[in-house]
């Protein structure tokens, strides 16, 4: 789904404002956790526009304050993993310092969460449970780890190129 650039001015003030950027557990049988971007406002019509930008159809709401019932109903939108980290991304140049860190944060963990697909063995141990690219832990890390760090360092350098254009505060 593409999103206008007021749209995407919009969202990034609304989320900077309101929005909550964390890790969370998705219950009791999840292996790791993971990456959550939501939003819980009274104005329904809000959460509606935001949940339509998130590319969800539906929010979820009304919620009732059981021990306040003198407060108004709260309505939540929210998107996670792969959705959540092509979000924060994309505004990640409108939020402010705060948000960013969390922002950094948050890739952080994402990126480094391996895909676990249930009942695959490795091909290097078949005793051993799958991990990624065919491998097992331990042949993942080994084989991978010096691409790992080239592509950190790569990073880097295309963060300092950036801010020395000065287009990252």
């Amino acid at each position: 789904m593409r999103i206008g650039f007021v749209d995407l001015v919009w969202l990034s003030g609304l989320l900077e404002g309101e929005g909550s950027f964390g890790v969370h557990s998705m219950g009791k049988r999840s292996r790791s956790p993971t990456i959550m971007l939501q939003l819980c406002m009274t104005d329904r019509d809000i959460v509606e526009r935001t949940a339509n930008l998130f590319g969800r159809q539906h929010l979820v709401g009304p919620y009732f304050h059981k021990d306040k019932p003198h407060h108004k109903p709260y309505y939540r939108t929210y998107v996670s993993a792969t959705d959540a980290a092509s979000i924060c991304m994309t505004i990640y140049s409108f939020m402010g310092m705060r948000r960013k860190e969390q922002i950094r944060r948050m890739l952080g963990i994402w990126r480094n969460q391996p895909i676990v697909i249930k009942d695959r063995k490795a091909s290097c141990h078949p005793s051993e449970p799958y991990y990624a690219k065919n491998s097992c832990k331990s042949c993942y890390e080994d084989k991978y780890s010096t691409l790992a760090a080239r592509e950190v360092r790569h990073e880097e350098m295309m963060l300092r190129r950036v801010n020395l254009r000065g287009l990252v505060s």
